[in-house]
């Protein structure tokens, strides 16, 4: 997958208040990879559906902070779910603004949050700047 998020700041203690996750044992997931939450603590990679469907309808989980291999035979994944981390904008309409709430919108994809998004559990975080399309900008996880 692209567009894996890139850790500027982790917080709390112990940083960045890694979780863990159970996850299917014959999936891949790289460092980075914004995360849906499925069931019960488990996870899987947030993906783009259809261009109508911005994400599988899943709530956002957080960050994988290690890689899984489909092959590893690992059910379990570390998360982080607070930190500072460079994240890219969709090209859509949605483009967020400095202070505004960001949700999942896609694979690796981020948004300018709607109120849909919040009673959804789709939200990511808090922008640190104002975004264009398809740019990478700072934002806040675990901050709503």
């Amino acid at each position: 997958m692209a567009d894996e998020a890139v850790i500027l700041n982790l917080w709390g203690q112990p940083k960045g208040e890694p979780l863990r996750y159970s996850c299917a044992s014959g999936i891949g997931i790289e460092k980075g990879t914004l995360l849906h939450l499925m069931d019960a603590s488990t996870v899987t990679a947030a993906k783009l559906l259809s261009v109508s469907t911005a994400h599988d309808g899943k709530p956002f989980a957080g960050i994988a902070a290690t890689e899984k291999s489909s092959t590893d035979g690992a059910t379990t994944i570390g998360v982080w779910t607070k930190g500072t981390f460079d994240l890219k904008c969709s090209g859509s309409a949605q483009i967020p603004n400095a202070g505004e709430l960001v949700a999942v919108s896609g694979g690796n994809l981020i948004k300018r949050a709607l109120l849909g998004d919040v009673t959804g559990g789709f939200i990511v975080g808090r922008a640190r700047e104002t975004a264009s399309a398809q740019e990478t900008i700072a934002v806040d996880v675990g901050v709503f």
